[in-house]
């Protein structure tokens, strides 16, 4: 059941508006990187035409007796220019490396393998599928929830911004996943679902210190555990239901819910103090259309967090009953205006609006860092579908003027 949260005002918030200067952009070499054979979403739909599926993209990378494997990958170059005179960084964003291989033709495995930040290498998903019957796929292992388009379908030709929407940053976690078990399913040629029981999120690290600094700022993102050791007291239940009522149009909409608290216990002033039964709710919608050159999208997604005046206290910082947050999206390819090309120029705008402390609890106020809005413009150029390079400009506005404009530029590949 959702929380309850208390009605209170929202604060007067009336962001101030900055005039960005021009600076010049480097330009950026791009990384070996490599995709997601059995997770890649669909080719776009284009003039009325079915997308292909992603068995009839993608072609084994080698056979033998054992079965039939896949090798992929998907990777990005990330520049980010901040117009107030703040730090320029360029990052080696991501590379993931992709493996599937086919013991018969109804059992398979999958694994992705992240390189972020030119450091470290960790598991982004790892599990067991087996296909037993026509309407029910299972999976085992590590698994990317079920929530939002963006959290399933992350590689960067994938969405026209260089970065991923705050909405599926901050809100829903990009490439959340978690220990756990699936079912999902195609039940008619319109309609599909997901269902999923893992291992639930935890308000502490590994250490059993809070991890509730942030909350303010950063939402529920540190809550994830990742499959490291994760703790099990708690169970989390995620789903989805897609719709496709018509040729290039989805929408689809989703759901977490599961405590967070893993009976753990934290020192507070040099006495034990269990926390309290905080359980954590997301319930996210999201739609696309795309034809003829145009692609429409939105999303809106909302996250309770039950037990936040005690947490609050703990904490001693601000931890909101309610966040929220959408955007709206729309793109057009402009090479269709002068050319009869398979290259793709996408045109796009974003405004996105989020708030991490639309409800707080009583006696505790909003971080004047907590609400932010976002005017995102840019072109995302795909010379073929597998590479992409992007510039866009962001307009960011909020209360502390935190967060100031920037200009980013970005080299992807997925293939």
């Amino acid at each position: 059941m959702m929380p309850a949260a208390p009605v209170t005002q929202p604060s007067d918030r009336s962001p101030s508006r900055r005039r960005a200067r021009l600076l010049a952009v480097v330009a950026l070499t791009a990384v070996i990187g490599v995709a997601h054979a059995g997770a890649q979403e669909p080719a776009p739909v284009t003039d009325g035409k079915a997308a292909a599926s992603a068995q009839e993209r993608y072609r084994p990378s080698f056979e033998s007796t054992l079965g039939t494997t896949t090798l992929g990958s998907y990777g990005e170059v990330i520049y980010n220019n901040e117009l107030s005179g703040g730090s320029d960084q360029i990052d080696l964003r991501r590379v993931v490396l992709f493996l599937a291989h086919d013991f018969n033709d109804w059992i398979s495995f999958f694994a992705e393998l992240e390189h972020e930040h030119a450091e470290g290498l960790e598991a982004e998903q790892a599990f067991l599928e087996f296909r037993a019957f026509e309407k029910a796929t299972f999976r085992g292992g590590l698994l990317i929830l079920p929530i939002s388009h963006m959290n399933l379908y992350h590689e960067p030709v994938y969405f026209h911004s260089v970065e991923r929407p705050d909405v599926d940053r901050y809100l829903v976690p990009s490439t959340w996943r978690e220990l756990g078990a699936s079912v999902s399913g195609e039940l008619t040629d319109w309609l599909s679902y997901e269902l999923q029981l893992n291992n639930s999120l935890s308000l502490t690290d590994s250490d059993g210190e809070l991890k509730l600094a942030d909350v303010e700022t950063e939402g529920i993102r540190e809550f994830r555990q990742e499959g490291r050791q994760a703790l099990f007291n708690d169970i989390g239940l995620a789903g989805r239901v897609t719709v496709k009522p018509t040729l290039g149009l989805d929408v689809s909409a989703s759901f977490f819910t599961g405590e967070a608290d893993q009976s753990q216990a934290v020192e507070v002033d040099d006495a034990e103090a269990k926390l309290p039964d905080a359980r954590i709710t997301l319930l996210e919608a999201d739609a696309r259309f795309q034809r003829g050159g145009f692609d429409l999208r939105g999303e809106y997604a909302m996250v309770f967090v039950n037990e936040a005046d005690e947490l609050s206290a703990l904490a001693g910082e601000t931890v909101g009953e309610r966040q929220q947050g959408f955007y709206l999206e729309a793109a057009y390819d402009m090479l269709r205006l002068i050319t009869d090309t398979e290259q793709r120029l996408n045109l796009f705008y974003r405004y996105s609006w989020i708030d991490l402390a639309s409800d707080v609890p009583t006696g505790f106020a909003a971080n004047p860092e907590s609400e932010w809005t976002i005017h995102s413009v840019g072109l995302a150029w795909l010379p073929i579908p597998q590479v992409v390079a992007k510039l866009d400009y962001e307009a960011r506005d909020d209360d502390a003027g935190s967060r100031p404009d920037r200009l980013n530029v970005g080299l992807g590949y997925a293939f």
